[in-house]
């Protein structure tokens, strides 16, 4: 009886062995394999162009600049302008408004609880 319980102490040693290192090596290549870097670090390593756009920097140069007068005086004498930014600061105004309301209800409610 002793030497089949060593038989089978060995079977179980050497299959567990086995699995093991089967075990190790399907980590290792699955590491090797696999990459480590995402997809949005390797795009963010592409190398750039070291070329200025220049006709882009001379747009930019002769862009037209509009003063806070000269806006004023376009809404003046664009009513509809005018009204479409009148109702566009309403909407926001609401809106916001609309949130602060909600945010305060829901506080309320909570103390409740």
């Amino acid at each position: 009886m002793n030497n089949t319980s060593g038989q089978n102490i060995l079977i179980i040693l050497l299959v567990s062995s086995i699995m093991i290192l089967m075990w190790v090596g399907l980590e290792v290549a699955n590491n090797y394999y696999r990459s480590t870097i995402p997809e949005i670090v390797e795009d963010q390593m592409r190398s750039l162009n070291p070329n200025l756009n220049t006709s882009m920097l001379q747009k930019l140069g002769t862009r037209l600049n509009i003063s806070e007068s000269d806006l004023e005086k376009t809404l003046e004498n664009n009513p509809e302008l005018k009204n479409t930014n009148e109702s566009q600061a309403k909407t926001a105004s609401m809106s916001s408004s609309l949130s602060i309301k909600q945010k305060t209800e829901a506080s309320d409610a909570g103390n409740l609880d």
